[in-house]
């Protein structure tokens, strides 16, 4: 690229280390969406009224890019069943895909309230705070899903970068060893 001063000038965000912090998370992201929905069952024709063909419906939908249909189905197995986390971290995974990142988040925060024991759907909405910036909150949250999965690696680096983005070089070297 060239500026009207005719000197080269380049998109310097995806070159610093933040750039790539943000490119990483959005591609372990997406990678931990299609290794969830690759290793999820494919029975389900859509035809079926439980909340189980609903699901799967709505997981089929999601891998095949049809996100309406995902958000359709998998909101029709919510309202049956409002305490169904599966429903809503496919529906906050969904809602992402799209980029409607605070429904994303709200999604998330319901299938946590259903079932806290949960890191990926943890690293998934604190991933959403920290690209809105709220960094403290993600890292509460990082620390809680390390806790939970000591052997989450994605979680651990993302939480070293966390804490190297907050000027906590002494845990970052902790989290990244």
């Amino acid at each position: 690229m060239v500026s009207s001063g005719g000197e080269k000038t380049s998109n310097t965000f995806f070159r610093s280390p933040l750039g790539i912090v943000a490119i990483l998370i959005v591609a372990i992201a997406l990678i931990s969406a299609l290794v969830f929905f690759s290793t999820q069952s494919d029975s389900g024709d859509g035809n079926d009224t439980s909340s189980n063909g609903s699901i799967d419906a709505g997981r089929v939908a999601f891998k095949e890019g049809d996100f309406d249909t995902a958000e359709e189905k998998l909101e029709a197995v919510i309202e049956k069943d409002p305490d169904n986390a599966e429903a809503y971290k496919l529906l906050g995974l969904s809602y992402e895909a799209k980029g409607k990142l605070t429904k994303a988040a709200d999604a998330y925060k319901a299938s946590l309230d259903a079932d806290s024991d949960q890191p990926e759907v943890i690293y998934n909405l604190a991933g959403i705070l920290n690209q809105s910036g709220k960094t403290d909150e993600a890292t509460e949250l990082m620390e809680k899903a390390v806790k939970i999965d000591e052997d989450f690696m994605a979680a651990k680096l993302f939480l070293g970068d966390l804490y190297a983005k907050q000027g906590e070089v002494d845990y970052c070297f902790i989290c990244r060893a």
